[in-house]
């Protein structure tokens, strides 16, 4: 008999925690687990960020952006109309490449024909100074074609290799005369390559590939290995919003069960997109509703939940590629509750002017609150340690993080197991960096040690589990900046089987944190020019699969992008054709996530290039399924982060053992922190063991797992919560209109 009263009371009450612990019950939806902030407290910072954005597009000079191409079209104007003699040829060709940058294609396709019969000596001779000229117009004609079928046009086959019939031009006339102009450079040129391969571009796209090709002029695609085409809905959904080059977030951002969507595109006044999964299929533009009218730009953007409120924000990257105009502040859009987000950078104390397009979350000093790594283009790059407050301090000199360079990629993984997060950093045009988290308070460079400083030339990287043996290795993928200009001939190089000179890297983890070099066995040895990425299993078979989106800032960039489905860990199979992922607009942020709760994961990908006209319809891949088994586990960490980024699954099935790290994957694109795990042909799972990102390492363990179930688990909770949850399949006729970025 318990005689004191504070004890008793103690008894009951700890009695019913564990009781309502370890019987939750009906499944309670995300959105109850957290109250919803008070969005006026932030609407100061919120307001400070939409003028702040506003102010630098106006005290700028859009002569000094890659975007703003029709601001530029006025200053060119007036410099054409006051250039001398000597220079009114070079100033006409750059007012005519602005023409097509800025999307006035028809007006520089009439602007470069009268200026080539200015400069022809004679109708029938060919005159070998206006070459670049040819060039340009025969890209005008292509891209008069692109707007007129592919954009104006647009259905699920658009610009994907190869061109089915649906796929073909109804509107022949710029493919036509792309052809005419091609051949004359060719008659002319035979060696260059570039032509060659738009000119077989050209013929698919009027159906006429490869019958009518020249013989000579011929360059062969390979089908590929089979596989289950994956077809674009984007448009039917609701999410074919179009843009130029930017990121996607693919995560539940209103605490519904249903996986939403974030992208942004690259110009200076692109409106940010927040895109609502209804539940029902489809998806709804909720920009408005949720309070992000006004915050415009970014290349990139991530997200995680970085104040352990249960509601996901998201970061937005800014100022990539503007040179000495990237001075431009990143947006941390604090996640308010129901979909709504304000701007809470100044606050959060993390603003900052420098350009960059690249970041992660992650625990680094394991405290339970989620830090920031920054990089930046040429300046010092930024580590932001959280406060368990909402803010957070420039922690980076006093880290040893005394890196600049053109920092384009960086990834967290714990790459000798001491229970810190590591970081990789890929730098364009120099060696890169590992740097090994010294007990999470400094960090000591450790690239040469690793082996990890190649390639070179280099953009997106990640960690992930190649060949499931329970450490992570590292991807580094490829982008020659010095031949952006000559990407399709090196396409071509490659088919012919020419080793490339520029190939990425896969770097296998030996378990202490020392890699070897495995590109060439894994099949993965090529020149990607991969811009946009990601990594996800498209058939459930346990291994990650991994999508490229290719290309660099030229309108002449058209090559497909790229899908490696994993073949058991052993070696990467190209299925970009036969799976219909070869799309030929340049690709950008990817994320992969089960949008429809059907056990698979889909394919969100931003399309389109740098310069305001080249822009195109992002995509959205409905994975056909497969007949492989899958579990879909959502992590909730108390001790850890609340997300549980780090945390390592194991899964023990009567087939073998799977592992998954808890992350949003690549670079430059940011999948659902839901862990969606393949399990290939198991039936049954014998036990799931959780190694949580906190100080003590804490490991849980569970058993009587249902296999293809959706399942909470929240740290230090002795059983998993199954949810209820049921496939809601697309609606692909839900919605057939696009969001246009101009």
């Amino acid at each position: 008999m318990i005689k004191d009263t504070k004890t008793t009371i103690l008894f009951i009450t700890l009695f019913f925690c564990i009781i309502a612990c370890e019987n939750p019950g009906e499944e309670t939806s995300k959105a109850d687990m957290s109250q919803t902030a008070d969005i006026s407290l932030f609407e100061h910072d919120h307001t400070f960020m939409i003028s702040e954005l506003s102010r630098i597009h106006d005290t700028t000079n859009p002569k000094d952006y890659l975007t703003r191409n029709k601001e530029k079209l006025v200053q060119l104007r007036q410099d054409l109309d006051s250039a001398n003699e000597e220079d009114a040829l070079y100033q006409s060709y750059v007012f005519a490449q602005e023409l097509l940058h800025a999307g006035e294609t028809q007006a520089s396709i009439q602007f470069l024909d009268a200026l080539i019969r200015k400069i022809q000596k004679s109708p029938s001779e060919y005159n070998k100074e206006a070459k670049r000229f040819y060039d340009l117009l025969a890209l005008a004609y292509l891209r008069y074609g692109e707007v007129q079928n592919c954009i104006n046009n647009h259905n699920e086959y658009s610009c994907i290799l190869p061109l089915q019939k649906e796929g073909w031009h109804l509107d022949k006339t710029g493919s036509q005369a792309a052809i005419q102009v091609l051949q004359l450079i060719l008659d002319n040129h035979p060696e260059d390559v570039q032509s060659k391969w738009l000119l077989n571009i050209a013929y698919m796209t009027l159906g006429l590939y490869p019958k009518d090709v020249p013989a000579e002029y011929l360059i062969e695609i390979p089908e590929g290995k089979p596989f289950e085409r994956f077809f674009d809905i984007a448009t039917g959904v609701g999410v074919g919003v179009d843009g130029i080059s930017g990121g996607v977030c693919a995560d539940d951002f209103n605490n519904d069960g249903h996986i939403d969507i974030i992208c942004s595109s690259y110009g200076t006044t692109d409106q940010i997109r927040y895109l609502e999964n209804n539940g029902n299929g489809s998806f709804i533009d909720k920009t408005n509703a949720s309070g992000l009218e006004g915050i415009t730009g970014g290349l990139n953007c991530i997200h995680a939940d970085y104040d352990n409120d249960g509601w996901v924000d998201v970061l937005v990257l800014r100022g990539a590629w503007f040179g000495k105009v990237g001075k431009y502040p990143n947006s941390l859009l604090k996640n308010v509750g129901n979909g709504q987000f304000r701007d809470v950078t100044k606050s959060a104390g993390i603003l900052r002017y420098a350009p960059t397009q690249t970041a992660i979350w992650r625990d680094f000093n394991v405290d339970g609150h989620l830090d920031l790594f920054v990089g930046n283009e040429n300046e010092l790059c930024e580590l932001w340690i959280n406060n368990a407050n909402g803010t957070f301090q420039d922690k980076t000199k006093e880290y040893n993080i005394i890196t600049s360079g053109f920092v384009k990629g960086v990834a967290s993984s714990d790459i000798n197991d001491d229970g810190y997060p590591d970081l990789y950093i890929s730098v364009m045009g120099k060696p890169n960096i590992m740097l090994k988290n010294e007990g999470g308070s400094s960090f000591s460079y450790f690239g040469r040690q690793s082996n990890t400083t190649l390639p070179t030339h280099s953009f997106p990287t990640w960690f992930f589990d190649v060949d499931q043996d329970g450490d992570e290795d590292l991807f580094v993928c490829s982008y020659n900046y010095e031949n952006q200009n000559g990407v399709g001939a090196e396409f071509v190089e490659e088919l012919a089987g020419v080793t490339t000179k520029a190939p990425s890297k896969l770097f296998t983890n030996n378990g202490e944190g020392r890699f070897s070099d495995n590109t060439k066995t894994l099949n993965l040895d090529k020149s990607l020019y991969g811009m946009g990425s990601n990594f996800g299993d498209l058939d459930n078979d346990g291994y990650p699969d991994m999508y490229i989106g290719t290309g660099s800032p030229p309108f002449q960039s058209l090559v497909p992008n790229r899908m490696f489905r994993n073949v058991g860990g052993k070696y990467f199979e190209d299925i970009s054709y036969s799976g219909g992922f070869a799309h030929i607009q340049k690709g950008h942020g990817v994320a992969f996530a089960d949008f429809d709760k059907d056990g698979d994961q889909d394919i969100y990908a931003v399309m389109g290039g740098a310069f305001d006209g080249d822009n195109f319809s992002n995509v959205l891949f409905e994975n056909p399924g497969f007949e492989n088994n899958w579990i879909n586990l959502q992590l909730e960490g108390t001790t850890s982060n609340r997300d549980a980024i780090g945390a390592k699954i194991q899964i023990d099935t009567d087939t073998g053992t799977f592992f998954h790290w808890v992350n949003t994957g690549g670079s430059f694109g940011s999948n659902s922190l839901d862990c969606e795990i393949g399990l290939g042909s198991s039936t049954i799972v014998k036990k799931i063991t959780i190694t949580w990102p906190d100080k003590e390492r804490n490991m849980s363990e569970y058993e009587n797992i249902e296999i293809n179930s959706f399942y909470q688990i929240t740290q230090n909770r002795r059983k998993p919560t199954q949810l209820n949850s049921v496939s809601v399949p697309f609606n692909s006729q839900a919605q057939k209109h696009h969001h246009h970025h101009h």
